[in-house]
């Protein structure tokens, strides 16, 4: 009887893979902020070049529309378009049970891919919501975000992060306020209610990026700025997925 349940024991009810029961393998949510690039797709190896899996087909300015499930290792991403390798990115450790976005963009010669580490869970903070800024658009130099009630919108008030660099994720030496491990920063928000996402050119108050969504407390959210054309745009997601 034992040795009829110990394999049942040993395989983990997260996943693919064996493993202690309970455990997940990593997950991987992909951002697509590739420049002329209407869908990407991109796949991950182990450090002996072994295909850990590749995402499904994300479209531009969005995000896949499943999480990748890879073995709990250091991966590689590698950025496909149209059948077509477009670069690789640097290798990372992707842990059991924790959540990943990888934030692609860039342009010919000049491309990015930043993975973060996602927290799903409830913010600490009532009346408040956690959020990063991560900036992939490479055609636009260091940036200021402001993020404000939709009505009656507009820049005002001191930016929430400053001077954020191409291929570079919010930390303390963006903000007044404190930033933790992850690039989240508290944000006092009022429930269900419709905020402006505004992207200036450092020091500047005229946006070249903007967009709105209803935030929440207590939930974690990420912005991201890509390349648009000649320009830039915004997108705010949240964390949970």
């Amino acid at each position: 009887m034992l040795s009829m349940l110990c394999p049942a024991c040993l395989l983990g009810c997260g996943g693919t893979g064996s493993g202690i029961i309970g455990q997940q393998d990593p997950e991987i949510r992909l951002f697509n902020g590739v420049d002329n690039e209407a869908s990407i797709t991109v796949g991950f190896t182990d450090v002996s070049g072994n295909a850990l899996g590749t995402s499904q087909s994300t479209a531009y300015a969005g995000t896949s529309p499943s999480d990748l499930i890879i073995a709990n290792t250091n991966a590689t991403p590698t950025v496909q378009a149209g059948g077509t390798a477009l670069f690789s990115g640097g290798s990372s450790l992707y842990r059991i049970n924790s959540q990943y976005s990888l934030y692609v963009g860039g342009l010919p010669g000049n491309y990015v891919a930043i993975p973060l580490n996602d927290i799903a869970g409830q913010g600490n903070t009532v009346g408040s919501l956690d959020l990063r800024v991560v900036h992939v658009a490479a055609r636009i130099g260091s940036v200021d975000v402001y993020i404000v009630p939709a009505s009656p919108g507009g820049v005002s008030g001191t930016a929430l992060f400053s001077s954020l660099t191409y291929g570079s994720v919010s930390g303390a030496q963006n903000a007044s306020t404190t930033v933790d491990g992850n690039g989240y920063t508290l944000l006092a928000v009022t429930g269900n209610t419709l905020y402006e996402v505004i992207v200036t050119a450092h020091k500047g108050t005229t946006p070249i990026a903007t967009t709105t969504a209803v935030l929440n407390p207590q939930i974690f959210y990420t912005a991201v700025v890509y390349d648009s054309g000649s320009g830039a745009g915004v997108k705010i997601l949240s964390d949970r997925h």
